[in-house]
């Protein structure tokens, strides 16, 4: 498709294992959607971003941001500004830990003053990230029949909330959810470890993937 190759479109992995960095489960996904969006469209830039590998700080709200849309104390957290801005579309694979993990609640509060300022100064049109879409997949380490209402309402529903109070919009892949979620099949031992392998059905965590990598595509690329 002519001109689909100015697209571009962020994958960011809020894994924050240490141990597993690329094999981790959130940066697995990423790359899943990245060959999901390849094949639809293939001239586009697809980037995975790891939390993993950055040195966040934490937000004072001291409203040093408000002229420049920077933190002056956090080179990493303006990188990822930097790179969100410059998306057409932003995806975020999410692990659920103590709820949201602690990288991406660093970004997500300073994301929040940046939205908050703007919008008490009336002027959240020069806010760069507004209704920008995000396509959101929460996952976690349980199985069972009742797991993926535990994370709709556990992580996904508080992401989408997250999200949007810092001006982003939620891709819904069924008019319903705002997201897709996913656990696990079962466990592995690994000998030496406290933590068990996780044992993921990936057949069935792409056919998750697929509507909401469609429905992404067609809110960038829409059908005559």
């Amino acid at each position: 498709m002519e001109g689909e190759r100015w697209l571009k479109i962020l994958c960011i992995s809020a894994a924050n294992v240490l141990q597993a960095k690329d094999n981790s489960a959130s940066t697995k996904v990423c790359r899943m959607i990245e060959d999901m969006l390849l094949a639809q469209l293939p001239g586009a830039r697809v980037e995975t971003l790891p939390l993993v590998d950055l040195e966040l700080r934490f937000c004072t709200m001291c409203g040093d941001c408000a002229e420049t849309l920077s933190c002056p104390y956090d080179s990493a957290f303006n990188h990822v500004f930097e790179q969100m801005k410059q998306a057409d579309a932003i995806f975020v694979v999410c692990p659920h830990y103590a709820l949201i993990p602690a990288k991406l609640v660093l970004i997500l509060e300073k994301l929040e003053e940046m939205a908050y300022i703007k919008y008490v100064q009336r002027d959240l049109k020069h806010y760069p990230l507004r209704s920008k879409p995000v396509g959101l997949v929460a996952h976690g380490g349980l199985c069972g029949e009742e797991v993926d209402q535990y994370y709709i309402e556990g992580l996904l529903e508080p992401l989408a909330k997250a999200f949007q109070s810092c001006g982003f919009k939620p891709v819904s892949p069924d008019g319903q959810n705002k997201g897709v979620v996913f656990g696990v099949k079962g466990y592995l031992p690994v000998e030496g470890s406290v933590f068990p392998a996780m044992d993921h059905d990936w057949a069935e965590i792409a056919t998750r993937l697929q509507p909401l990598v469609a429905q992404t595509v067609a809110i960038l690329w829409p059908e005559e």
